[in-house]
């Protein structure tokens, strides 16, 4: 299941507020494993991966350049060259 992007408060009620969603997620469509995937920004991600990695949820790293990149490739609109 992919979502977009949305924002999470960097305290722990915050992170276990996402644990939650993940949790109803799963439920929904009936999995009971799950990866997350982040674009890291600066140091923002590090609590983030820590609280995954106690809950034992892998997190995998996306270059920011690269889901740029394919957004760009699934743009119709049409693009001027510089």
């Amino acid at each position: 299941m992919l979502k977009k992007p949305f924002p999470v408060l960097q305290s722990k009620e915050g992170l276990e507020w996402l644990y939650q969603c993940i949790v109803k997620a799963m439920e929904e469509v009936e999995k009971t494993e799950e990866i997350v995937g982040i674009e890291p920004t600066g140091h923002y991600w590090l609590n983030l991966a820590y609280f995954l990695d106690e809950k034992g949820i892998p997190l995998v790293m996306t270059n920011p350049m690269h889901v740029k990149r394919s957004k760009e490739l699934d743009n119709n609109l049409p693009t001027k060259a510089l």
